[in-house]
């Protein structure tokens, strides 16, 4: 693209902008804290739901983390959560609680406002 005659284009990167939100919203500080450290919020998710020395890929974990990450904040439930993910929906709930345990008041908000 390029700009018009005494215009600019600009861009900008609105990088995992829901979960800045949702921890502005819901004051949770330990997502709160790993915005401000530059923290990969995805990473530091799957370490919270598998456990630091799973022995599986990170590289999997994370976009397992993510997808749960999103299927939380979206409202998701473990069924639809399971199927999207592959696993039972017993697994996902696991998954889920685990977040949620992460990310105390992150629970208390969706709880209060949903």
């Amino acid at each position: 693209f390029i700009a018009a005659p005494g215009h600019v284009l600009i861009s900008a990167d609105y990088s995992q902008i829901e979960f800045r939100v949702l921890a502005h919203m819901s004051g949770d500080e330990v997502l709160i804290d790993a915005f401000r450290k530059g923290a990969d919020f995805h990473a530091q998710t799957a370490l919270k739901i598998f456990g630091a020395g799973s022995g599986r890929d990170p590289h999997a974990l994370r976009a397992t983390a993510k997808m749960v990450n999103y299927a939380v904040l979206y409202g998701k439930t473990p069924y639809t959560l399971a199927k999207d993910i592959g696993v039972t929906p017993q697994a996902a709930q696991e998954f889920i609680d685990a977040y949620f345990a992460g990310f105390s008041r992150v629970r208390a908000f969706i709880d209060r406002t949903l």
